[in-house]
Formats: C-alpha cells, structure tokens, sequence
C-alpha cells in the first residue's frame, strides 16, 4: 500500500509540475537589427600582425645550474632568435621564477 501511494504522489507531482509551469514560446525574432556592422571602408595597406607562441619554458634546477656556471642566460633564445624577430607579438609560457638570487637546486630529478 505504502508504495503505490509514493508512486501515485509522484504521478501527481509531475502533473502538478507540467500544470503550473508557464508554456514555453517560440524565441522572439530580432527584425530590422544590425548585430554586427562591418567598416565601411576597410583599412587600406593594412598590415598584419604575426604573433609567435612558446611551449613551457623551464629555466630551473639543472638549466638554471649549467646557466650560472655560463653566466649567460641569453644562450638559451640565440637559436630561436630569428624566428621572434619578424613577429610583433612573442609569448611563452614561462614555469620558473625570475629573481638574481635564485638557489642551485642539488637534486636533477625534477619531481622531488
């Protein structure tokens, strides 16, 4: 008995919700509207803008050590120099910190 009454107060729920909820419309046309209008005249001689992208850069631990023992932190980008010359933009995802007094780190493992 205590089941069919749990099921028929469902039953009734359902209806109720189906009932009470406001009926659903079709979406408003939007007539006659400029969503998105183009310039006029387009921008003549316009020159592109060449943006160029990096993977993680990681200059810590063992990087950071053959680094100090270089002096020379700019040894890293000289190979890939030419490729950020021509570009207007240039971002790389840099993982480490940037700060003189950065400690060597003893251990090369990477995940300690």
């Amino acid at each position: 008995m205590k089941r069919w009454s749990i099921t028929g107060l469902f039953f009734i729920a359902v209806a109720a919700f189906f009932v009470l909820c406001p009926k659903v419309t079709a979406p408003v046309q939007i007539r006659d509207a400029v969503l998105f209008s183009p310039a006029s005249t387009p921008m003549p001689n316009q020159e592109p803008i060449l943006f160029a992208f990096g993977g993680d850069v990681m200059l810590g631990r063992r990087v950071n050590y053959e680094l100090k023992q270089v002096g020379d932190y700019a040894v890293l980008f000289r190979d890939i120099k030419k490729q950020w010359e021509g570009a207007d933009v240039v971002m790389i995802n840099l993982e480490s910190p940037i700060y003189e007094s950065c400690p060597i780190v003893d251990n090369t493992t990477g995940y300690d």
